[in-house]
């Protein structure tokens, strides 16, 4: 089956630098961003693009990595935000073909919490989805319109079919909501979004409000809460829901992403999908910025003890459950060699390790926050 998505993607990782920006430029454009500068950043030839943010009037700094298997990675989204800070700005969006490791989106909320450096990450099917909704011309061949036959955001009024259907939306900043009923993902979005700003357009479903502070009694059967005392009627199939929320899309400029069909993996499938393989894992975060987060929770552990310093480290003579954190020769199971007559004793579970490291920060006097993940 013809897939819009993955011709854009594939365009998009095999056009040269030229064609790309042209691409850049048209996404950004799409969500709200004028004045694309660009500027060489030789001899890394990293594409690095300043724009302005028409709604927020402010100036973001924008760059992207052309890559087709490479996942971007917590160090270049670390050096991107050491660029920020240079440049002295604080918003920022880091566009890829590719897609982002966890450990980078994670490092990207908690530049936003800790440091108020706001880093939208955009991956290339989130891109490709966007400029298949614009329904824009290929910039590397003019005269050839780029189908659309499967982007199914691109019309309010999509064709009806036997299977179910359900309703996806994704945010600029990646959040997603796809909820095996097509209400649940209708009250998610609205929420998102925030009731009050949907409640100031006066939309209606059978001649009441579409969002409100009280509950109609004809109609309480479908009409749902969600926070800070709002409700939402609900009532309607999931093609009127979709056309409600292009609407709302459409009024309040939000950029969102809606999809409608029924071929989407729910997010609960997918986290079903994936929670016999999900494991805890550790994240060290300094104060100037640096972050430790390891494959596993021992090369965190590992990575940490270095940073910290091996020697600073053995000089304190620690111990855990009757053995020496470090040790001149392989003296027990399950030690990893880090240095000659270096032997370190790794704990065996991650909350153990976790308090092992807090030990050693006090014990060395150095400040970071750590989290189990």
């Amino acid at each position: 089956m013809f897939d819009t998505s993955d011709v854009l993607i594939k365009q998009l990782t095999e056009c040269d630098h030229d064609s790309l920006k042209t691409w850049v430029e048209h996404f950004l454009a799409s969500i709200n961003y004028i004045g694309c500068q660009w500027f060489p950043t030789s001899p890394n030839d990293e594409l690095y693009a300043t724009s302005n943010d028409s709604q927020h009037d402010c100036e973001i700094l924008v760059t992207i990595r052309q890559y087709s298997i490479l996942t971007v990675g917590i160090e270049e989204l670390s050096r991107f935000a050491d660029t920020l800070r240079e440049k002295m700005l604080t918003q920022g969006m880091f566009i890829t073909t590719s897609t982002f490791s966890k450990e980078a989106i994670i490092y990207a909320n908690t530049l936003r919490d800790n440091y108020n450096i706001r880093i939208s990450l955009i991956d290339g099917k989130v891109m490709a989805r966007y400029l298949g909704q614009t329904d824009l011309l290929s910039p590397t061949c003019k005269n050839e319109r780029i189908p659309i036959e499967r982007c199914q955001a691109t019309s309010p009024i999509p064709r009806l079919r036997e299977q179910k259907k359900l309703l996806r939306v994704t945010f600029p900043d990646g959040t997603m909501y796809c909820d095996k009923s097509a209400s649940q993902t209708f009250l998610q979005t609205i929420n998102h979004i925030g009731a009050d700003k949907v409640s100031r357009l006066g939309l209606e479903v059978c001649h009441i409000p579409l969002v409100s502070k009280c509950v109609n009694e004809q109609y309480k059967e479908w009409i749902k809460p969600i926070d800070n005392g709002w409700y939402v009627m609900t009532q309607g199939d999931t093609e009127q829901k979709f056309r409600l929320l292009f609407s709302i899309n459409k009024q309040l400029s939000v950029n969102m992403i809606l999809e409608y069909g029924p071929d989407f993996v729910t997010i609960s499938e997918t986290k079903s999908k994936h929670k016999t393989k999900c494991k805890s894992q550790l994240m060290v975060t300094f104060p100037n910025g640096k972050i430790i987060a390891g494959r596993t929770p021992t090369d965190t552990f590992v990575d940490f003890i270095k940073h910290i310093g091996v020697e600073n480290v053995m000089m304190k003579n620690i111990s855990l459950a009757n053995k020496q954190l470090f040790t001149p020769t392989n003296k027990y199971n399950g030690q990893i060699k880090i240095g000659e007559n270096k032997w370190l004793t790794i704990p065996n579970t991650t909350k153990n390790k976790y308090k092992i490291m807090k030990v050693i920060g006090s014990m060395t006097h150095t400040n970071f926050d750590i989290a189990i993940i």
